[in-house]
């Protein structure tokens, strides 16, 4: 696996040491941290559209658009209401689990993952 490409910032540290407690005095100390930022993936469910209409028997076509600017999507997990329906791990992600699905109104929902488990939803 690539190492990834991961931004780090230096964050100003001020502390402060007590003394006395009991005076409230103390020292100042100043230190830089430095940490890095993990930006959560993007998820968006690009079929099927909002509010689209089919008609019995039909597959339902279940894309995702994910992607992770610092470091890659791992998965990306694909709910029909709440029920979980399967998991795919490559690009292009679709899940094919909606074959001749009965007619009604389904909430859909997709739930993309980076490779450090910071996960970001989608619902449709």
């Amino acid at each position: 696996m690539a190492t990834p490409d991961l931004k780090a910032y230096y964050l100003p540290l001020v502390l402060r040491l007590p003394v006395n407690p009991a005076e409230g005095n103390g020292m100042m100390a100043s230190a830089f941290v430095t940490g890095i930022v993990n930006a959560p993936p993007t998820c968006v469910i690009t079929s099927p559209f909002d509010g689209e209409i089919f008609f019995d028997p039909v597959t339902i076509p279940f894309q995702v658009l994910a992607t992770d600017a610092t470091d890659g999507v791992a998965e990306v997990e694909f709910f029909l209401d709440i029920v979980s329906i399967g998991v795919d791990n490559l690009d292009p992600f679709e899940n094919l689990s909606l074959l001749d699905t009965p007619m009604g109104m389904y909430t859909l929902l997709a739930k993309s993952t980076d490779i450090y488990g910071v996960s970001t939803f989608h619902l449709r």
